[in-house]
């Protein structure tokens, strides 16, 4: 997507969706960066955190893997 845009990783965002024992929740990170993830256990309060499967990430997000962004996400995220 960066060479089609012709910017740089640092210029986009990466909507990471997530499950977790008390539901799915959406890591926005910047393009050229990695998500703590025991960082986003602490924020969460959760025991359990793994990358959504692709076949979860469009019935929770209403987008396929790709395609999930911040705009328009379920509130319950």
């Amino acid at each position: 997507m960066v060479q089609f845009l012709g910017i740089t990783a640092s210029r986009m965002i990466k909507c990471l969706v997530y499950e977790t024992e008390k539901g799915f929740a959406v890591a926005l990170v910047r393009g050229d960066l990695d998500a703590n993830e025991v960082a986003l256990k602490h924020a969460l309060g959760v025991e359990r955190l793994a990358l959504a499967s692709e076949e979860k990430v469009e019935p929770a997000t209403g987008a396929p893997v790709g395609f999930v962004g911040p705009h328009k996400l379920p509130a319950s995220l």
